[in-house]
């Protein structure tokens, strides 16, 4: 990857194997829409799981309350 990395976070072995593994496309429609079953989004979860292992407990923390804040405002 060319972008410049202050810290070096993630390991640039990380960032390869994402760039390289691509993303899934997986069915997710609005709730109300009539054509949801036609709708998809693009889903990085793998990624960010793997991201996520290299947190530290404070990092998990913050970002387990970021994710549920989100989802009692985002759809």
């Amino acid at each position: 990857m060319g972008r410049c990395r202050i810290n070096r976070w993630p390991p640039e072995s990380i960032t390869t194997t994402i760039v390289r593994s691509g993303c899934h496309i997986v069915p997710k429609g609005f709730k109300v829409n009539p054509s949801k079953h036609m709708e998809w989004s693009i889903s990085f979860t793998v990624h960010e799981a793997s991201i996520i292992r290299l947190f530290n407990m404070t990092q998990k923390h913050v970002y387990i309350l970021l994710k549920k804040g989100s989802e009692r405002k985002c759809p």
